[in-house]
């Protein structure tokens, strides 16, 4: 597997050191272009102002465009299209810039849009948020060129900013939990499609979506109309269907291909969903 670039944070880009910086987004532009694919070790939010662009965060895929807001924790996987034609600007930090003086270490777990376990990367902000946001981060752009930095102001405008994308997600938590429902539904069906062949249990895909296999059996049925269950066994026939058509690979090796301990239990499992043995459908479809 290829190595995910990382990204590091500059800390002495204006010749002393600081773990805050704030940018537009054609600053960082280069870098994604070079390495769409690509990890970072700090907080990063992008506030889009124009155009739009399809981003995948974590396996969450969406089409960014104006009044979003992506907010990412470090070591999350970046995925861009290539060239993304958006406008923006950008506030990246390390956590021990605001920790270095509020001394607590859970202090970034405190927003809800940054708790890890239901992290969303994308926030979709109103139309007074984001002229709040874009002011906010217009100062701090200010502040970190300035000769004369003030980093207790930087850092109470970081708060600032948080606390604004804070109020922004909570008043939008219905939004956000459909927007969550999809993004957990499509990175559902992403995952199954890689480990189709070695993995059949909701409970394994439930294991790397972070959720429980109830919920993701709800948030299934809710966007695929059948429950997950259902869903990983129908990919599995129909992948099983793909090779008995365009393969001359036995049943035998079908089944262990897929994943079967027994091809017994693989070709009961076909003909309850379709009705015929893999060898029936084989000849009939020939």
């Amino acid at each position: 597997m290829k190595k995910i670039k990382l990204y590091k944070f500059q800390r002495r880009k204006y010749g002393i050191e600081q773990r805050c910086d704030a940018m537009e987004f054609d600053s960082i532009k280069p870098g994604i272009i070079r390495f769409p694919i690509h990890r970072e070790s700090f907080y990063c939010f992008i506030l889009v102002e124009e155009g739009d662009a399809i981003l995948t965060v974590n396996n969450i895929r969406q089409r960014i465009n104006p009044q979003t807001i992506v907010c990412s924790l470090p070591g999350e996987i970046w995925e861009w299209e290539k060239n993304p034609a958006i406008k923006g600007k950008v506030v990246i930090f390390e956590p021990d810039f605001l920790m270095s003086v509020v001394k607590d270490p859970m202090l970034l777990q405190r927003p809800s849009f940054l708790q890890s376990k239901t992290h969303n990367p994308f926030i979709h902000v109103s139309g007074k948020g984001f002229l709040w946001i874009k002011d906010i981060i217009i100062e701090m752009i200010e502040e970190v060129v300035s000769p004369t930095k003030f980093y207790d102001l930087l850092r109470a405008q970081l708060w600032h900013l948080i606390l604004l994308i804070e109020k922004e997600y909570q008043q939008n938590e219905d939004v956000i939990t459909t927007i969550t429902a999809k993004n957990y539904a499509s990175s559902f069906i992403n995952i199954v499609g890689a480990e189709l062949y070695r993995h059949h249990d909701v409970s394994y895909y439930a294991d790397r979506l972070c959720i429980t296999p109830n919920y993701l059996n709800k948030i299934s049925h809710s966007s695929l109309g059948v429950n997950a269950g259902s869903y990983i066994q129908s990919r599995i026939i129909a992948e099983a269907k793909n090779l008995l058509d365009i393969t001359d690979m036995n049943i035998s090796q079908i089944s262990n291909a897929l994943g079967f301990n027994t091809s017994n239990y693989f070709i009961r499992m076909f003909k309850k969903h379709t009705g015929v043995t893999p060898s029936i459908y084989r000849s009939k479809s020939k």
